[in-house]
């Protein structure tokens, strides 16, 4: 803490914003964060920024130590932890539904819905074991009473696996917000699922008894302002 304090010190000293040091799940780190800080940095191109990505538990765990000022992540649903510490404010930003994903061009690419029954022997791209968005969709396949699929691709991080399934006729399961350039530019195609979970709500999680920067009080009102754009039913 007192090292940042410093670093905000010198920072001042030329002119430069910060550090903002900002935590959050891949999903959130791989499209509201950057939209953030690009909104961020049009209006204070001198800032000093760094973006943490990591687990639920992990981030939580660099709020309550100082090393993290902002996270996004999960708080409520598959994956979100320390929903009820006194100390962690909550705030609701976005809810993050999943779909299947396939290549623009795949067999199933025009059909309107995806049943992991129909197609558990289907070739399959999913994070690594252990993750917790690995976990959910374990959870899928538990719940309609199916093995996990045995013909499979492990791939991480998420940048990797896609481009798997660009260039593969495998079948993906993500959030929508992860594909969202993909879904713009037609090179995935979304398939509702059959079977879908409940959708998770992500929001930010800030300490309440903790003094915060300008700079990471306006990172929080452009997340605000975005979130309405993020959210998928």
């Amino acid at each position: 803490m007192l090292q940042t304090a410093g670093e905000e010190m010198r920072n001042l000293r030329v002119g430069v914003a910060g550090p903002l040091i900002v935590g959050g799940t891949p999903l959130s780190a791989s499209s509201i964060i950057p939209d953030i800080l690009s909104s961020l940095y049009r209006e204070q191109p001198a800032m000093a920024c760094s973006v943490i990505e990591g687990s639920d538990d992990d981030l939580l765990a660099g709020l309550l130590t100082h090393r993290i000022d902002v996270v996004i992540s999960t708080i409520s649903g598959h994956g979100s932890s320390g929903r009820e510490r006194e100390d962690i404010a909550n705030e609701p930003l976005f809810g993050a539904g999943v779909a299947a994903l396939v290549r623009a061009g795949h067999s199933l690419a025009g059909e309107r819905e995806l049943s992991l029954t129909e197609h558990r022997e289907a070739l399959w791209v999913m994070p690594p074991e252990g993750s917790t968005f690995t976990t959910l969709v374990e959870a899928l396949f538990t719940t309609a009473g199916l093995a996990f699929p045995e013909r499979i691709i492990r791939a991480a991080p998420f940048g990797v696996l896609k481009e798997i399934v660009r260039r593969t006729d495998g079948i993906t399961i993500l959030s929508h917000q992860i594909v969202r350039s993909e879904l713009e530019d037609g090179s995935l195609v979304a398939l509702p699922l059959r079977q879908q979970p409940a959708k998770r709500i992500f929001g930010l999680r800030t300490l309440k008894q903790h003094p915060m920067s300008a700079l990471a009080r306006r990172f929080i009102e452009i997340a605000r302002e975005k979130a309405v754009d993020y959210d998928h039913a």
